[in-house]
């Protein structure tokens, strides 16, 4: 009798059992995949795709003027969010974050700006709506109050707008909370404004007798005129014979004698590189003692214009715009 191996004897078994291993790994393979694919589409709403296939709106934010701190005063920091829309561009939320210097102190970025519940120093456009289309350029007016004037020339306020796409069923917040996570697409931009320290300074000449403005912001002036005689060295000398010459003050000057001192106000404001007229209008005639000649020492000071309670508590005067006028003692 003839012997018929095992593999011929079961040949048509052993085919279907691998027809069937093939079948269930197939199988197998199909609900692997079916299990970690994404849905992307839900009732015709885009709910998730990738940046590279979800056209956005382009934004950025204008540049910035750099901002002088004028301790006492309002500050108003000034900028622009530009959204510029394509056709098929997705709806999506505005947000402009704060950051830097004085963020903290702003509390409300003007028209069709709030505050985003839950972030800080967040604030949501168009009351939180998603945006489909939208003027070019969105106002953003800021302000706080400058206490003090920043020791050195470091400070700085950074705006960071971000567009997010609107995700189906999830509000504002969410989306800037989740903005990582989500999947949703994204865009930003940046902009810095610097604050720069307020200078009050001033520099006289005393050939021309006037006072420049080298601060950069508006000041007003006052000034001291001393004249003496001074000898081939400089020192002074004190002669009761030799009277000094009379001296006639300018017209845009007003006269105050505080606490037994002559100040010199000047009838005006000036601005930065800005100077005064002359102080002295005319010298009168004299006959200096003998190896000495006049002198005529002027000392200035100014102060910022703003806030008036400034310069009004330093040196004890109002400016009514035209003259001023002594209020106490000058301390």
């Amino acid at each position: 009798m003839r012997k018929v191996s095992f593999f011929k004897r079961n040949c048509g078994f052993l085919l279907c059992l691998a027809l069937l291993l093939i079948l269930s790994l197939s199988m197998l393979a199909g609900n692997s995949f079916a299990k970690y694919s994404k849905t992307v589409v839900l009732k015709g709403t885009v709910k998730y795709a990738p940046q590279s296939s979800v056209a956005m709106a382009d934004i950025s934010v204008a540049p910035c003027d750099d901002i002088i701190l004028i301790p006492g005063t309002t500050i108003n920091t000034v900028t622009s969010v530009t959204v510029t829309w394509p056709d098929d561009a997705v709806p999506a939320y505005l947000y402009l974050e704060l950051s830097g210097d004085h963020a903290a102190e702003i509390t409300s970025l003007g028209v069709g700006w709030t505050k985003l519940d839950g972030a800080d120093n967040v604030f949501v456009y168009n009351n939180g709506t998603a945006l489909t289309e939208q003027p070019a350029a969105i106002p953003v007016e800021g302000s706080f109050t400058a206490d003090t004037v920043p020791a050195e020339n470091n400070q700085m306020l950074q705006y960071k707008a971000y567009l997010i796409q609107q995700v189906d069923g999830v509000d504002a917040k969410d989306s800037f909370a989740n903005m990582d996570s989500s999947g949703a697409a994204v865009k930003t931009a940046v902009a810095e404004q610097a604050f720069i320290p307020a200078s009050a300074e001033c520099t006289v000449d005393e050939k021309e007798y006037t006072v420049t403005n080298i601060g950069n912001i508006d000041t007003v002036i006052r000034a001291t005129v001393v004249p003496n005689w001074v000898d081939d060295e400089g020192d002074p000398y004190y002669s009761i014979a030799d009277a000094l010459p009379a001296i006639t003050f300018g017209d845009d000057w007003t006269q105050l004698t505080q606490d037994g001192v002559l100040y010199l106000y000047y009838n005006g404001t000036v601005a930065p590189n800005g100077k005064t007229s002359p102080m002295i209008a005319s010298v009168g005639e004299y006959t200096a003692p003998e190896d000495c000649t006049l002198q005529i020492d002027i000392m200035a000071e100014a102060m910022q214009t703003e806030p008036t309670s400034a310069y009004e508590s330093a040196w004890h005067a109002v400016f009514n715009g035209e003259t001023w006028t002594a209020t106490a003692s000058n301390p």
